[in-house]
């Protein structure tokens, strides 16, 4: 493991309770305490639900003395129906598989990247252990959310997702999240994968099909990969029915049937107020532009349409941070094999050492840099060299991530109507963390797995779920904190105007072998971007590299630790 040289720093507390991830601890025991640098930006990244804090670099000489950044962070899934209503799609906590990496170049010359990853689930998702019908998973949405801190430029094909699905075993998957919405007539279309014959020779799709994208230096970018399937989970799909529910075991708001919906939202929360600096100075808000070029964000309804857009949020004294929201997302079909799946992982819990690595497959290839996962040796990957991305992507009961729809992302921001002061202690059990019984006075902004309750012994105190200090990383306060949703079509209320991501079919059997999935990636910079600024590989203490991977952290108990039949 490569170590780069200690650099520790104390800082003052930052207003309001917010801390730099970098200062807070012990980066050798913890990956949420190192700080990467690059182009001029900083960036922290911690655990499940992950938080990535993002700060200006303005002083290369000093580079531990960040005031100013702000803070992203997974909140949650919610769902619209076609009258407009607004609920969160929640599931019993069960943990969340964290890990994080760094990718190298061919050359040896350094790190690509740096990734941290986590993946959880909504809905009732079973562990693939549970074979009769009766326990088939009746709804959910597996969940693998990635960030990446880019090293060097870079020309990005296929990305890299770690999910979790079934309940019980992980992938390192590659997915294209970079088609366009296009006609399929030439290059520039940037067609989907399911338009290809054959790998093209254009400079553009010089790997595997999937349209490469410029990168550079210093950015940040996160990738989201949602998995949607169920025995239950689409009244309207003619081609495969819903099972029959004869004991009543369908229960919302854990299972959904997605028939009732028109869209779905993937939210998340941006946290501005750190940008007021150690004094509270006065930050400011922009979008540069889209459609609504110049607002500040409290100019903003919550039903305009910021895609394209880039918010900027610039500080009481260090520059600006740029969050750009790409336009469109990939979605596709997928059917996939429990019989393949058993016969690649059956016994990986019997494993001695490290059971998440000994349950988790790679089966992104055997290329070079960023275009395979590199990041751990312990994790097997699966396939040879000579296979192509689609024969990859079938195999270990893999689903396969061929992406035939392409939509227009919608994205909308709103404040936050702030979820902070957590009690020590739940004052009653809820383990969906659906209402504020455990935590009485909550607002409705708060999300779910802030809300649940955490397995206890009969007689012991009842415990939150996500013990970790979130409000040290990232203090959602009203005022400084925005909800910004991702709107991911599902259609209307006949098959016919269903997409392909809102018109699954059912899997009566399992509940996981046949389903829909979409992909997305938006990217940050920092005001003070330079690609030609030095890039250090962390601030403070180990970082990840090829070969090693350099964390496994779990908050909970991982859903994954229960064996395979």
């Amino acid at each position: 493991m490569k170590v780069a040289a200690l650099v520790f720093a104390v800082l003052p507390a930052l207003a309001k309770g917010r801390g730099w991830l970098p200062s807070m601890g012990d980066p050798m025991q913890s990956a949420c305490y190192n700080g990467y640098v690059g182009g001029g930006l900083i960036v922290a990244q911690c655990g499940g639900p992950t938080t990535t804090q993002l700060g200006n670099n303005p002083n290369p000489e000093n580079r531990s003395t960040v005031t100013e950044f702000v803070a992203i962070t997974d909140h949650s899934i919610q769902l619209v129906n076609h009258a407009g209503s607004e609920s969160e799609w929640v599931g019993y906590f069960s943990g969340f598989g964290t890990t994080n990496w760094g990718t190298g170049m061919s050359g040896g010359e350094g790190d690509q990247f740096y990734a941290q990853a986590y993946t959880s689930y909504v809905g009732s998702a079973f562990p693939i252990w549970h074979t009769p019908t009766a326990d088939a998973t009746r709804s959910s949405l597996q969940k693998g959310y990635t960030s990446y801190f880019m090293q060097t430029e870079t020309r990005l094909g296929y990305n890299q997702f770690f999910i979790g699905s079934p309940s019980g075993v992980n992938y390192y998957l590659s997915g294209c999240p970079n088609y366009d919405i296009g006609d399929g007539s030439g290059p520039s279309s940037r067609r989907t994968s399911s338009q290809y014959s054959y790998s093209y020779s254009y400079d553009y799709y010089d790997f595997d099909d999937c349209p490469r994208v410029d990168v550079k230096r210093g950015t940040f970018k996160f990738t989201v990969l949602g998995l949607m399937s169920g025995s239950m989970i689409n009244s309207l799909n003619s081609a495969s029915p819903p099972a029959a529910d004869p004991h009543g075991h369908f229960s919302p708001p854990m299972d959904q049937d997605i028939a009732d919906y028109k869209t779905l939202l993937y939210r998340s929360t941006l946290d501005v107020g750190a940008m007021a600096g150690l004094t509270g100075g006065a930050y400011s808000t922009k979008v540069i532009g889209g459609d609504h070029d110049g607002k500040t964000f409290d100019e903003l309804t919550a039903t305009d349409d910021i895609a394209g857009a880039t918010l900027q949020i610039t500080g009481a004294a260090e520059g600006a941070i740029n969050i750009t929201f790409t336009d469109r997302y990939s979605t596709g079909a997928y059917h996939r094999s429990k019989a393949d799946l058993l016969a690649e992982f059956g016994g990986c819990q019997s494993s001695s050492g490290n059971i998440m690595d000994a349950c988790t497959r790679d089966l992104t290839g055997f290329e070079s840099g960023v275009d395979s996962f590199s990041g751990n040796s312990a994790v097997s990957k699966v396939g040879d060299s000579g296979m192509s991305r689609s024969e990859l992507g079938n195999l270990a009961g893999a689903p396969p991530l061929d992406v035939t729809e392409v939509k227009h992302m919608k994205i909308t921001m709103r404040p936050s109507l702030g979820c902070v002061n957590r009690p020590a202690a739940p004052s009653a059990l809820d383990p969906q963390g659906s209402n504020t019984n455990a935590w009485v006075g909550a607002t409705s902004d708060c999300p779910s797995w802030w809300l649940q309750t955490g397995h206890s012994e009969p007689g012991e105190p009842i415990r939150w779920a996500v013990t970790e200090p979130m409000e040290d990383y990232t203090l959602c306060e009203a005022g400084d904190c925005w909800l910004i949703d991702f709107h991911v079509e599902l259609g209307g209320t006949t098959e016919a105007s269903r997409t392909v991501f809102g018109n699954p079919e059912n899997d009566v059997a399992e509940g996981w072998q046949k389903g829909t999935f979409f992909m997305y990636d938006p990217e940050a910079t920092g005001s003070g971007f330079d690609p030609d600024a030095p890039n250090d590989d962390n601030l403070n203490g180990s970082a990840p590299s090829k070969g090693g991977l350099l964390a496994t952290v779990v908050i909970g108990a991982l859903c994954c630790l229960a064996a395979l039949l």
